[in-house]
C-alpha cells in the first residue's frame, strides 16, 4: 500500500475502508468481546 498522490483517492480510501469494516466486523463476530486497549 503506497499513498504517493493516487489519481483515485477516494475510490482507494472506500475499498480500504470496506476492506478495514469488513475485517474488523469479522473479528468481532469470531470474538463477542475484544480487549480494547
Amino acid at each position: 500500500m503506497t499513498y504517493i498522490d493516487p489519481p483515485n483517492i477516494d475510490l482507494t480510501s472506500c475499498i480500504a475502508y470496506y476492506i478495514f469494516l469488513s475485517f474488523f466486523l469479522h473479528a468481532i463476530s469470531l470474538v463477542p468481546k475484544p480487549s480494547l486497549c
